[in-house]
């Protein structure tokens, strides 16, 4: 993590269960993006109205109705041919797996493969995800020598031998908007 980034926060709630409270929303200027935060929480009130668990195509279609008219540039951002949100959106879900409170599990089906999010406080659920284990994930690829580098680095090879001293971007502003 960068010992120099001060990050500001700001909260806005809204209600889930009311669209017209979705469109109240400030839109963000250009330097602000939304919160992982406010990922989580979305994520955790959609996986408890559906009863534990969601495909995650279902659960982007979600995150595009609702934070989708206030986007902003930083949000819109294409980052290694995805949009910065949908990264944002798997940090999300990487916060929640580590801290044992949802797995990811895919399988397929009509030869595609389809991913789910499970809510592991249900306990029919718990034996299905917990059989099979996930390997950690949690890494960040340094731009100028294309290497993998854990999340706490603030340059290539801080931790370890190898690596470019490459000083990685800081990021965003970030805005919570959280559920009511």
């Amino acid at each position: 993590m960068n010992k120099h980034l001060k990050q500001s926060h700001k909260y806005e709630t809204y209600d889930l269960s009311d669209p017209k409270t979705w469109q109240e929303m400030h839109r963000p200027n250009a330097n602000q993006e939304i919160s992982a935060a406010s990922y989580r929480e979305l994520l955790l009130r959609v996986l408890d109205d559906h009863r534990g668990w969601i495909r995650n195509e279902e659960f982007l279609t979600i995150v595009k109705k609702i934070f989708g008219p206030i986007f902003g540039k930083a949000d819109k951002r294409i980052v290694r041919g995805r949009p910065k949100w949908m990264n944002t959106v798997d940090w999300a879900k990487a916060s929640l797996t580590s801290a044992d409170m949802i797995r990811t599990r895919s399988r397929q089906r009509n030869n595609k493969n389809e991913s789910y999010i499970v809510l592991l406080s249900h306990a029919e659920l718990i034996e299905w995800v917990v059989s099979k284990t996930q390997p950690a994930g949690f890494t960040k690829r340094c731009l100028k020598c294309d290497g993998k580098r854990p999340l706490a680095e603030a340059y290539c090879g801080e931790r370890a031998k190898g690596g470019c001293r490459h000083v990685f971007p800081l990021p965003k502003e970030r805005v919570d908007r959280l559920p009511q």
